[in-house]
């Protein structure tokens, strides 16, 4: 593929479970993936999952599916998708990491088109009908690897400026 092609013929979409309990320690725990967590401002909170549980493995695309910020991606961490996300896998066509990149482009889109009227949530078929760029398989390595080192710099940057203000 080297062209624009239309998202819903090319992945699977599995809305995230409730757990059976949150807040668990015991056999089986494993990191309930919320968006707090994926952004880096809180703790992994363990949860005991339940058996339709939905799992993702680290670099895999997560998509915010309710509440205010619904449409925003994030790349996951191993564990527990949680109840108001949901996992977006790509076809072989795409390099995951070239993937997350791509649907991050039409994130601000995405969520400007939230639907609902009590809690906000992504429109499927809107999600399904983005289109993308799919380049081929070694120029989707290449850009991801680029995008992956700026997102690097820009973290590493943002961590000087914060330390730089609680110095001041």
């Amino acid at each position: 593929m080297s062209d624009f092609v239309t998202l819903g013929g090319h992945i699977i979409i599995q809305k995230g479970k409730a757990p059976l309990a949150t807040g668990y320690s015991g056999p089986g725990a494993e990191p309930y993936l919320n968006p707090e967590y994926l952004r880096g401002r809180a703790s992994a909170e363990l949860a005991e999952p339940g058996p339709d549980a939905v799992r993702a493995r680290h670099g895999d695309t997560i998509l915010l599916w309710d509440g205010s910020n619904a449409g925003e991606f994030f790349r996951a961490k191993s564990g527990l998708v949680a109840s108001t996300m949901a996992k977006i896998t790509p076809s072989a066509g795409f390099n995951p990491a070239y993937f997350f990149h791509a649907v991050k482009h039409a994130e601000s889109y995405l969520k400007g088109q939230t639907t609902g009227t009590g809690i906000p949530h992504v429109d499927r078929e809107l999600l399904e009908a983005i289109r993308v760029f799919c380049p081929a398989p070694a120029e989707q390595l290449r850009v991801a690897e680029i995008l992956d080192h700026l997102d690097t710099a820009i973290l590493q940057t943002e961590a000087i400026v914060a330390k730089l203000k609680a110095l001041k």
